[in-house]
């Protein structure tokens, strides 16, 4: 359907539940790429210092929370430029659309390389009875080709969509 105008008119996205499971996949997808193309403006530093930007990292899942406990899927460490970077994460936030009876816990992992996912715990973020968001404050490092993912330590008692993300930086 075109506008008077001819241009195509377009859904409004008011909230995560206008996205399918595919179509949260395809914009994790293309935000990915935006992501890596995105370049901050250059910053000199005065009287011949070095150049100390801070280049963010966001990993982000999203969909159905699970009927079943178990593992997310994977993301994989990025590159920064063509170069392999070590982040420091800062912070973890879990979201549920729907507060549930009970507390929905997501433990997110890490693994060192690529490979089968060896899981090493960074931290759990569990969002209580009548909350919908929960955060927590973390310090712990990444390189490139190291894997993350989320796990579900509990079920979903009642069915809604979930996001989770961490995030961080590295400096150059």
């Amino acid at each position: 359907m075109n506008s008077p105008h001819g241009v195509p008119k377009f859904h409004q996205i008011d909230s995560i539940r206008d996205f399918s499971s595919k179509g949260l996949g395809e914009l994790k997808a293309w935000m990915e790429i935006w992501f890596r193309q995105v370049k901050d403006i250059d910053k000199t530093a005065g009287g011949g210092g070095t150049d100390v930007d801070p280049h963010g990292i966001i990993a982000s899942w999203a969909g159905s929370y699970p009927l079943v406990a178990g593992p997310g899927v994977v993301w994989v460490v990025p590159e920064f430029n063509g170069a392999s970077q070590t982040f420091t994460l800062t912070k973890a936030t879990a979201r549920i659309e729907t507060s549930g009876v009970g507390t929905a816990s997501i433990v997110f992992e890490k693994s060192s390389g690529g490979g089968a996912f060896s899981a090493v715990a960074i931290v759990t973020v569990s969002i209580t009875s009548g909350q919908n968001q929960a955060s927590q404050t973390i310090s712990t490092t990444v390189t490139t080709g190291d894997l993350l993912r989320i796990r579900f330590s509990t079920a979903a008692v009642t069915p809604t969509l979930y996001s989770a993300e961490i995030q961080g930086s590295f400096t150059t």
